[in-house]
């Protein structure tokens, strides 16, 4: 059993709706050159805003740690299965502002693994109830081909785009929770390493 400490942050973002539409709210004021601080404001509502900007960055700070422990806890051993491919980490910023706080906070954090003409693209992101986790592999002239026709366990579906991020498999609930086991995540990534691995060597 895996344990990963859910910060205070994010268990009140997680806790309902109206908790995380308030933050990403906030959110969006931070990294603008207008925080939203508007004229009628008093001195002390001033001061109580600017104290939730800050609970706000917190918490964005907060997620990209957590999803950082997610993404080492969850895939690093997947990624060791990859080794005997000559699997070699990308730079840090593949793409731009890959892995900035805004980008990670609407998207997701993401590892890319250089596997011959390819990468091997691995992922995880939270919703409101549940964590989930993704991978795909980009081949030649950006090819989804291998990744998707990858025959993995029940705990895989299929994702939103049909060309990549082909897999997600999620873990339920953070809602509520003080930390969760990602045990069975740590489980589907290491089939599905193991699944890629098999059928890129065949």
């Amino acid at each position: 059993m895996t344990q990963i400490e859910i910060p205070d942050s994010l268990q009140f973002y997680y806790e309902s709706s109206g908790n995380a539409q308030a933050i990403e709210a906030l959110v969006e004021k931070i990294h603008g050159r207008d925080d939203g601080a508007t004229e009628d404001m008093d001195w002390n509502d001033l001061a109580a805003y600017h104290r939730a900007l800050l609970a706000a960055y917190q918490t964005q700070v907060d997620l990209w740690l957590f999803y950082k422990k997610l993404w080492e806890e969850i895939w690093l051993p997947a990624i060791g299965e990859l080794n005997d491919l000559g699997a070699l980490e990308c730079e840090t910023h593949e793409y731009e502002g890959e892995l900035s706080l805004s980008n990670v906070w609407d998207e997701a954090i993401y590892r890319m693994h250089k596997i011959g003409s390819g990468r091997f693209v691995s992922h995880a992101w939270s919703t409101q109830k549940s964590i989930q986790i993704g991978f795909y592999f980009e081949g030649e002239h950006e090819s989804y081909d291998l990744s998707n026709s990858l025959i993995l366990s029940d705990s895989w579906k299929k994702g939103p785009q049909d060309d990549e991020r082909h897999t997600e498999s999620t873990y339920s609930p953070v809602r509520g929770e003080k930390q969760i086991d990602v045990a069975p995540l740590q489980e589907a990534a290491l089939s599905a390493a193991r699944a890629f691995k098999q059928a890129y060597s065949g």
